[in-house]
């Protein structure tokens, strides 16, 4: 059910021209409390459901949890690249999955692993520094 009003929510919000009657605030509104409401009801089941919380644990789910945001922020360019040159299609479908994922890992290790170093030493730079105020 969750699923389902996230995905229709997404495929309307898609389909529908931005310049029509469909397109209005009360509409768009509508998907984005659907959307959540398919989000949140996600949530409830994997908290309470302990078949589908016990699946989400499994190493290959927790990895794709980790690399998560390196796959949002990379796989854009590469899923409209892969169309622009191999046009619509399963094998580009498949390409691009596989080149995301891979992407996206490199990223998670060459760029977000260093970046929460970086801010984890500043905001202990930080702290000291405060500490040294307040002790003066």
């Amino acid at each position: 059910m969750a699923v389902c009003l996230i995905t229709a929510s997404y495929t309307f919000d898609f389909v529908i021209d931005r310049e029509s009657y469909w397109s209005t605030n009360l509409f768009a509104s509508l998907f984005t409390v659907s959307k959540l409401m398919g989000i949140v009801l996600l949530l409830v089941v994997v908290m309470l459901w302990t078949p589908l919380r016990s699946l989400l644990q499994l190493k290959p789910f927790v990895a794709l949890g980790k690399i998560s945001f390196s796959l949002y922020l990379t796989h854009g360019p590469i899923v409209i690249g892969m169309l622009f040159l191999l046009g619509p299609g399963k094998r580009t479908t498949i390409v691009q999955i596989v080149l995301s994922l891979a992407v996206a890992v490199a990223f998670y290790y060459l760029v977000e692993k260093g970046a929460h170093r970086l801010s984890r030493h500043v905001a202990q730079r930080i702290r000291a520094e405060d500490r040294s105020v307040l002790a003066a």
